[in-house]
């Protein structure tokens, strides 16, 4: 997985959502690369192998077919062009404007999210992760503590846990941790020293984290939500596609 992509922090988004997505981007992938064979007028005619399907399955076994043809090799060679670099350029160059929205954007400095913080994993897992390497992980324990228990966290704030909790599907159960460097005056205590996560001055990170209904990054991320959904599933297909394509080519 291409490490644009995050694996760590949970994304705002279901299971549904991604899949949608995912087979949305695979289709207009499919699209560029077909368009790919009579550009600039480099092949002439219909490629027989191309059919209408372009389902991630049957673009898969027409990326991995070699059957010798010189305008075939040709045709996977423009693609695996396109693929490692082309795609990915622009949708990186399209997240970093994204970045740059986000950047211009002023905090509201409820503190809510320093007390609310929600992941996908439990503190052990986050434990493990931490022991295992993950930087993330490392500096999410460093510094955020579990509620005592999820009770705890929807007695403090229960409009949030549940508006949080239904944006990512009841079938993926959420856990809230909070920080205890916050101050009254909901500004951070150990603010510009090495004590502060590194997280903590970006977030949030990307229109797929989650965000409470109040922040002022929340209209930001109504109207970033989907397309970065698909940038970073152009960019998962473009390095699975390149290397059906690369394993073609060595044949």
């Amino acid at each position: 997985m291409p490490s644009h992509v995050t694996t760590t922090r949970h994304w705002k988004t279901t299971v549904a959502q991604y899949q949608h997505e995912m087979a949305w981007v695979s289709q207009r992938l499919a699209d560029v690369l077909k368009q790919a064979w009579n550009n600039d007028g480099e092949f002439s005619g219909s490629a027989p192998f191309l059919g209408v399907d372009s389902s991630p399955q049957w673009m898969k076994e027409t990326l991995q077919r070699c059957d010798g043809s010189p305008f075939h090799r040709q045709w996977l060679e423009k693609c695996l062009n396109i693929l490692k670099n082309t795609l990915p350029q622009a949708v990186l160059g399209q997240l970093a404007e994204i970045e740059s929205e986000r950047s211009a954007i002023a905090c509201h400095q409820c503190g809510v999210c320093c007390r609310l913080a929600s992941q996908d994993e439990d503190y052990e897992t986050l434990l493990a992760k931490a022991s295992g390497g993950d930087t993330f992980a490392q500096e999410f324990t460093r510094v955020f503590l579990p509620y005592e228990t999820r009770q705890h966290a929807e007695n403090r704030f229960p409009e949030l846990v549940a508006a949080l909790q239904a944006e990512v599907g009841e079938e993926r159960p959420l856990h809230f941790y909070h920080c205890p460097y916050v101050g009254q005056d909901n500004r951070c205590t150990v603010y510009g020293t090495a004590k502060r996560p590194a997280f903590c001055g970006t977030y949030p990170e990307t229109p797929l984290s989650a965000i409470q209904p109040n922040c002022a990054w929340k209209p930001w991320q109504g109207e970033q939500h989907t397309i970065t959904l698909q940038c970073h599933a152009t960019l998962v297909l473009c390095e699975a596609w390149h290397e059906h394509i690369s394993e073609t080519l060595s044949c």
